[in-house]
């Protein structure tokens, strides 16, 4: 689940209420700031896509709040040949939360596979309910399309709120802090993020290795923390922390994976 998902499966819960929307005049805010742009510090570990799985699939047990009440289910779906990728994550009410409201939320990222990372061309997301809704990166005709038609400059190394939980496994050990642009279906944005070194984390799958990742914009705004495997690279762990103080975690239950590493 990303930030913008996590933030509309949370207000779903909350009898339909709409996710935040934000002023046209905060999305470019930060993109002329000092190291818009992945920290140039740090090369992106080489072999990205020879080590990420060609396929693979991770389901996740949703929960809110400090209490950990299970609230839904999530499953992240990948393939890429190499060179090109797709990605889908799908979430759901699940138990309680789903006998009050059934919400079904699914997003899709597409695009390029190097050994950067991954390169989106093309994210959608879909809600029960909701007309799809999509954005578009175009390094060659230098812009970035958001969902309601407006353009905005194209950031190299910009991720959306789904690729940017795999992206994040081509960073090196050394990769303490650094910058990263996101775009959501309504804005791009400058986040900063903070990489500890490796520790362990209790899991329903076994003690693991990670390494975390917090990821923030301003001061006040949602923060996301990804506990990422050390020895798979893949993401075990997704805590999504709202303006409100509103909590969503992901722990994963079971990973699959299919030729590859």
């Amino acid at each position: 689940m990303s930030f913008w998902l996590a933030c509309t499966f949370s207000a779903a819960l909350h009898c339909g209420a709409s996710p935040p929307s934000y002023d046209a005049g905060v999305r470019l805010a930060r993109l002329d700031a000092p190291h818009a742009l992945t920290s140039p510090a740090h090369r992106p570990a080489p072999g990205f896509a020879e080590r990420w799985p060609r396929s693979g699939r991770i389901v996740y047990r949703v929960m809110r709040g400090a209490d950990g009440l299970v609230v839904g289910r999530s499953e992240q779906r990948w393939e890429h040949d190499g060179k090109r990728y797709r990605l889908q994550a799908t979430t759901e009410t699940a138990g309680l939360a789903a006998l009050l409201r059934q919400v079904r939320l699914v997003q899709e990222s597409s695009g390029i596979l190097d050994a950067a990372g991954l390169r989106p061309l093309e994210f959608v997301t879909r809600r029960t309910g909701k007309n799809a809704q999509s954005i578009r990166f175009d390094p060659q005709q230098g812009k970035i399309v958001l969902a309601d038609g407006s353009t905005l400059p194209f950031v190299a190394g910009a991720q959306d709120t789904l690729s940017l939980f795999h992206h994040v496994a081509v960073l090196p050990a050394d990769a303490s802090r650094f910058s990263l642009a996101v775009a959501t279906v309504t804005r791009v944005a400058v986040h900063e993020v903070a990489a500890s070194a490796e520790l362990a984390l209790e899991t329903p799958l076994g003690a693991r290795a990670v390494r975390h990742f917090k990821i923030h914009g301003r001061t006040g705004e949602d923060v996301t923390e990804i506990w990422l495997d050390t020895t798979t690279r893949l993401p075990l762990k997704i805590r999504h922390r709202d303006r409100a103080g509103e909590v969503l975690e992901q722990v994963a239950l079971s990973i699959e994976t299919g030729a590859g590493p």
